[in-house]
């Protein structure tokens, strides 16, 4: 699933038992993560590497106000692997909840069917 290589994930239960997933990306550190674009522009080549090195994400400002945000290309598609994975999940809880799931037994029968010749 991940594109830019495999990194340790984990899967953590809230009150009710249920899984939710995490990990990644670090929280941002507004005395640290974040940077005028003025002071981007003139230390880019550094700032690049420390967000590769760290793998963090570094907010650009413009008057005080955050105007983007630069990420690591990998972390981007972590990301984004992550996002389809909890709307994959979303989905299908929405799918059992409609009561379009199928048990384990049959799902296990279906997928051991014989192909008719």
């Amino acid at each position: 699933m991940a594109r830019g290589g495999s990194r340790p994930s984990r899967f953590t239960a809230d009150r009710d038992g249920k899984f939710f997933y995490t990990a990644g990306m670090k929280a941002l550190s507004p005395e640290c993560d974040a940077k005028p674009v003025a002071e981007f522009q003139a230390e880019a080549p550094s700032l690049i590497r420390w967000i590769r090195r760290t793998k963090r994400a570094l907010v650009l400002t413009e008057q005080g106000r955050n105007a983007a945000i630069v990420v690591d290309p990998g972390e981007y598609e972590r990301i984004l692997d992550e996002l389809q994975l909890l709307r994959d999940i979303h989905t299908a809880e929405e799918q059992l909840a409609n009561g379009e799931g199928i048990s384990h037994a049959q799902a296990r029968q279906r997928i051991l069917r014989k192909p008719s010749a």
